[in-house]
């Protein structure tokens, strides 16, 4: 056999070893059409970037008439943390529990400088992949300079098995046995010692806006996890979007941080909810469940669903915000019930938090483009049909209309 059969032979069972991959992937995005737009929606946010996206085709993605009426609700109230599960439709829904931590020792202790004393360690140095543009520096460091005035925010990260002595020492603070008992009335998630599935503790302290103004973090969508956030010191008012309005979010990936966040937002602001809200047109037709939370309040959020927090201004002279966020692995059944078209982007969303420990983060980001830009181009064409035989069919009613009159 001649050196450009065998040639011919390689290239052959690779392109069918391409073509089974590729039907694999087309078979997934076909399964749902919500899946081609919000896989096309990301690639196209993500080309933007890079000034090869397409405008049109955002807005046009965008266009796709939500199902639910755009009015604002609450999420349920539990009596206790063994409703969650029923209150929260399996934990696919957000829930909040009043008063889960009310006479904890923290929620009168807690301040920025002493949180600085317990947590004191050098080695405990900023986690940069959800906002890259903190500052370096233990954690300390920056909670003297956020009482420098040079900070606005400090937020420190915990993993489970790297920093488990702090994890310790956190729930001690809040008062450890009370924790466990709500989560394992709850039935959702455990503890270290009474089950697997916690991913980190985040420890966060905000400072709110000079002159009146708010502080806060923009709109985003946890992947691999589900956030359950226990109020401290202050009040917090959060905003919530169901994960099936994705496409009309904005999505945009932080691969690093497992985040999807909207493509024109940054990570943490200064001013007023209107100048976030204003670069996410299609927000007010979009069903938001807004609440607030006080200091012993315990907030469940379930992996996919989009949320925003403001901490307003605050009574008397105290502008210091505080929370803890206990993180849950939700890759599994959890994210399946909640959204299951989010699952593909968890999952890579995932390899390339693990390869970036390994390759570099500018390596991770690169492979996590491209792997984006072959899983979400497959439902390109669908949704474009789709797009088409809409405009045609809206043209077809405007004639109509013409004729009529």
């Amino acid at each position: 056999m001649c050196i450009r059969d065998r040639y011919q032979r390689r290239v052959r069972g690779r392109m069918r070893g391409v073509m089974v991959l590729v039907a694999a992937m087309a078979a997934w995005v076909a399964w749902d059409s919500s899946t081609g737009y919000l896989h096309l929606s990301i690639t196209n946010n993500v080309a933007l970037k890079h000034g090869i996206g397409s405008t049109a085709l955002q807005r046009a993605l965008e266009f796709r008439p939500p199902a639910a009426d755009p009015t604002q609700h609450a999420p349920p109230e539990l009596g206790s943390a063994a409703d969650l599960m029923n209150a929260s439709h399996g934990g696919t829904k957000p829930a909040v529990l009043r008063g889960a931590l009310a006479g904890s020792a923290a929620l009168a202790s807690w301040s920025p400088s002493y949180l600085a004393e317990i947590f004191a360690e050098p080695s405990l140095q900023v986690e940069r992949r959800v906002d890259p543009s903190q500052r370096p520096g233990s954690f300390a460091d920056r909670i003297r300079q956020y009482e420098a005035g040079e900070l606005s925010q400090v937020n420190q990260v915990f993993y489970y098995g790297l920093h488990a002595p702090q994890i310790t020492r956190l729930l001690g603070e809040l008062g450890e046995e009370r924790v466990r008992a709500i989560f394992r009335e709850s039935g959702y998630a455990t503890l270290p010692g009474d089950g697997m599935g916690l991913m980190a503790v985040t420890l966060n302290v905000y400072r709110t806006g000079e002159q009146g103004q708010a502080s806060g973090v923009s709109w985003h969508s946890h992947l691999v996890e589900s956030p359950t956030t226990i109020q401290i010191r202050g009040t917090k008012r959060w905003r919530l979007v169901p994960p099936e309005f994705s496409p009309q979010m904005r999505p945009d990936p932080s691969w690093q941080g497992a985040v999807l966040f909207s493509a024109v937002s940054k990570y943490s602001y200064s001013g007023n909810t209107s100048a976030v809200d204003a670069q996410i047109p299609m927000l007010g037709t979009i069903p938001i469940l807004d609440l607030t939370v006080s200091p012993g309040d315990m907030l469940f959020t379930p992996a996919g669903w989009w949320h925003s927090t403001l901490n307003p201004p605050q009574d008397g002279h105290d502008n210091t915000v505080i929370s803890v966020v206990f993180s849950h692995a939700s890759l599994g059944s959890t994210l399946w019930r909640t959204y299951p078209t989010l699952v593909p982007v968890s999952w890579l969303c995932l390899v390339m938090l693990l390869g970036g420990e390994v390759v570099g983060a500018a390596t991770g980001s690169w492979v996590s483009q491209l792997c984006t830009a072959v899983v979400c181009g497959l439902g390109g064409v669908r949704v474009l049909k789709a797009i088409l035989l809409r405009r045609v069919a809206t043209a077809q009613v405007s004639m109509g209309s013409h004729s009529k009159a």
